[in-house]
């Protein structure tokens, strides 16, 4: 066999390998998020939500809708007392593109109590919302609100990393990229299982910011 073919094949089974791995770690981490699913409807009271990133759009002021139903969903448990605190973790590292300030904005106008809002601006993944969310936010328990195709990646992280939390589900309706949605998280569930393996760092950390407090009017499920 020429050096050539040899190199070839070499890179045929590295390829090979990879793709296997890949849909492994997809079929483990979707089947561990089997029965974990709640709706708004029961999901169980926790002292505080995380809101992960979505997209912003029209100049950084109207929520996606992917976004928008996240946030609804959580406004909907705020006001039935099974949430008692947001966080609001999203993408602000570019100046010319925010995502916290819309969400925080629009969570006011429903009239959520703006002291109940906390705001995380370097949430650039899931992981490290995840990430600063239990070692600069200091949270212990947290209602993870997101749609379906992303769950199973943040149930995944949020055990690995420790966090007792809980997961509801904030499909509204069917979305229009849903099938750009489901492609994207095929590989994203790779690169944080990989996250995972390697202990990898958020891109910032940051002072603490201790909002894990409990409240005489407000139980957590235990």
């Amino acid at each position: 066999m020429s050096k050539k073919k040899l190199i070839i094949k070499i890179i045929f089974i590295i390829t090979i390998l990879i793709i296997i791995s890949s849909i492994f770690i997809n079929i483990c981490i979707i089947n561990n998020a089997e029965n974990k699913l709640y709706t708004a409807d029961n999901a169980p009271n926790m002292q505080v939500w995380l809101i992960l990133w979505a997209w912003v759009i029209q100049n950084n002021t109207k929520l996606s809708d992917v976004y928008k139903d996240r946030v609804d969903t959580a406004i909907s448990l705020y006001k039935s007392w099974k949430i008692k605190k947001i966080l609001v973790s999203w993408d602000n590292g570019d100046k010319r593109y925010n995502e916290v300030e819309p969400a925080r904005d629009y969570l006011i106008d429903s009239w959520i109590n703006s002291d109940d809002i906390f705001l995380d601006y370097a949430g650039f993944r899931t992981y490290d919302s995840l990430y600063r969310a239990r070692d600069v936010f200091k949270v212990k328990k947290v209602n993870i609100i997101t749609q379906e195709f992303h769950l199973p990646r943040a149930i995944y992280l949020c055990e690995k990393m420790w966090l007792k939390c809980v997961w509801t589900k904030a499909d509204l309706h069917k979305y229009i990229a849903e099938d750009r949605n489901n492609f994207r998280e095929f590989f994203a569930r790779v690169k944080s299982f990989i996250d995972i393996a390697i202990d990898k760092k958020p891109k910032f950390l940051g002072p603490e910011v201790n909002i894990n407090w409990e409240s005489n009017a407000f139980k957590t499920s235990s």
